[in-house]
């Protein structure tokens, strides 16, 4: 029998595209006022829960400030250690993950349907009483900035802040980028007072995807839909102006083994109706 070989020296025959039917997500409301958008799916006993707050670097006052909080909320709180969430969260076969970007940040459960009992009561005590130990910080920021000091080394990441810095100008709130002295500057109250003001309901919503009936509904509602706190003063984000001028700038790193190249522009803000369709069409083209 002969095998099929497919020809790479001929392009593949254009095709249309597939029409996407994209479904919308049911919105609920929890007890305390978060919104709830939740895409229901029974076809694995899955759950992921997404709670995303307006606590990006953009509302930072000290550098590093916003990614340092979210990342601390696995270090312990007043009811679990770092090594009680670490070992419950792998004897049920779940996962954390915690991430900031320049708007926002987030923590994300991933864990089976009927685990969401047990695991449920860890996320409340991250949300609601993180601790921010001293020594926890200490730890935490020293790993923090070595790894900084070795990935600030690469040009991917050399090109990204001077390509952040160029667009957006340096202390502005997109294009400010961190320095290795800004790890000395950072202490456990910065982040105390950065999680009070930011992490609470009236400033966060959720996304609940997965096996996700009305019992597991009642169950996120019990355990986060409780009342939290409320901020603790109005919100200040850093500067957004800034006057670009477009040019060209090399940046030299002896002994690399490769090289990196960013172009780009300012572009219409994320309110746009173009936004979403260039989002989309970034990404076809490799982002």
């Amino acid at each position: 029998m002969k095998a099929n070989y497919l020809d790479r020296r001929k392009a593949p025959a254009l095709k249309k595209s597939v029409a996407l039917n994209l479904g919308e997500p049911r919105r609920l409301t929890l007890d305390n006022g978060m919104p709830l958008f939740l895409f229901d799916s029974e076809i694995h006993p899955a759950v992921r829960i997404n709670i995303v707050f307006d606590a990006g670097s953009i509302w930072q006052n000290k550098r590093l400030v916003a990614s340092t909080t979210v990342s601390m909320l696995k270090e312990g709180t007043a009811s679990f250690s770092a090594g009680s969430i670490a070992s419950k969260t792998d004897y049920y076969g779940s996962f954390i993950d915690l991430q900031a970007s320049k708007d926002t940040a987030w923590i994300s459960l991933y864990c089976l349907q009927n685990h969401l009992p047990k695991l449920l009561p860890i996320l409340k005590s991250m949300l609601t009483e993180a601790s921010f130990r001293n020594r926890d910080f200490k730890l935490k920021n020293n790993r923090q900035k070595q790894a900084f000091i070795t990935n600030s080394q690469k040009p991917k990441q050399m090109a990204r802040r001077a390509f952040n810095e160029l667009v957006f100008g340096a202390d502005t709130a997109y294009g400010q980028t961190a320095n290795e002295t800004d790890f000395d500057l950072l202490n456990n109250q910065d982040l105390l007072a950065f999680y009070q003001q930011h992490f609470y309901p009236e400033n966060a919503y959720m996304i609940v995807s997965g096996a996700v009936g009305d019992n597991q509904i009642q169950l996120i509602n019990d355990f986060l839909g409780s009342y939290w706190r409320k901020g603790s003063g109005d919100k200040e984000m850093l500067p957004l102006l800034h006057d670009f001028k477009p040019g060209y700038t090399h940046l030299l790193r002896e002994n690399a083994l490769q090289s990196a190249i960013m172009m780009g522009k300012p572009l219409m803000p994320r309110q746009d109706a173009d936004y979403i369709p260039f989002l989309v069409l970034n990404t076809l083209f490799g982002g």
